[in-house]
């Protein structure tokens, strides 16, 4: 474990001095063999080509059958069913890419994907995974989604926006104003234990002004209701101006 930290931490260095360009992007390509000799072979989950371990992303605890972790699976559900060709879809948290990739394949060629995943480590095998797949209808950016850095600055529009940020949900949904004020489709996590019960109440207050309809998924609920749901167990929202999608 010792020995595979520290790779971890040279890889991150290392490529955080590349140059993005020449010997930069010639470079690069030595990364995805470490990514592999590290963290192990590609696997397919869901249908995509994905570098992930379970030490280092507990979503993916099901990996040897390809299932989404049980929490998740209500808003991945939902996510696929959402994706239309030519779609405009961004992933705030992308993880190692698992709605990124699905995003990609389902948008198609004329369809963009924006991805945001803040960690160095998690960025590099995201990175990594969107060319196992040969995606190029797709922005990967390393950064996190709040403060000075908001949405509004990267996307102008956007058809369906999945956001997962560990409980920074409602710092990211305050920098996307104009988003909001289109007409996107937006699946957002929030964690009930990483969340007062505050800023559960502004969440859900700044989703009305923007006159979105609100469903809930609590933890390993089978899908999301607009009523009848133990707010303290929320896991997942859904919102939209369209009342009628379910």
């Amino acid at each position: 474990m010792r020995i595979r930290n520290a790779l971890r931490r040279v890889i991150i260095r290392a490529y955080s001095l590349l140059p993005n360009k020449g010997i930069g992007n010639a470079l690069e390509m030595v990364f995805g063999d470490l990514l592999r000799i590290i963290f192990g072979e590609a696997m397919n989950v869901n249908g995509q080509k994905m570098i992930c371990t379970c030490d280092h992303f507990p979503s993916f605890a099901n990996l040897i059958t390809g299932e989404v972790f049980p929490h998740d699976e209500p808003a991945f559900s939902l996510f696929k069913y959402l994706l239309k060709k030519n779609m405009i879809v961004v992933d705030v948290g992308a993880g190692t890419g698992l709605f990124t990739l699905t995003a990609c394949k389902r948008v198609g060629a004329k369809g963009k994907v924006f991805s945001f995943e803040q960690d160095q480590i998690t960025f590099l095998i995201l990175k990594e995974n969107i060319k196992l797949n040969h995606y190029r209808n797709v922005k990967a950016f390393n950064l996190a989604i709040r403060g000075e850095q908001e949405l509004n600055s990267f996307v102008k529009i956007a058809d369906l926006i999945v956001i997962d940020v560990e409980g920074d949900e409602l710092d990211v949904l305050k920098g996307m104003s104009c988003l909001m004020e289109k007409n996107p489709k937006i699946v957002c996590e929030i964690h009930p234990q990483r969340n007062s019960d505050q800023r559960h109440k502004e969440i859900y207050d700044l989703f009305h002004n923007y006159g979105f309809n609100l469903f809930f998924a609590g933890l390993n609920s089978s899908g999301f209701r607009k009523e009848g749901v133990n707010k303290k167990n929320i896991y997942y929202i859904f919102a939209t101006k369209d009342d009628s999608v379910f």
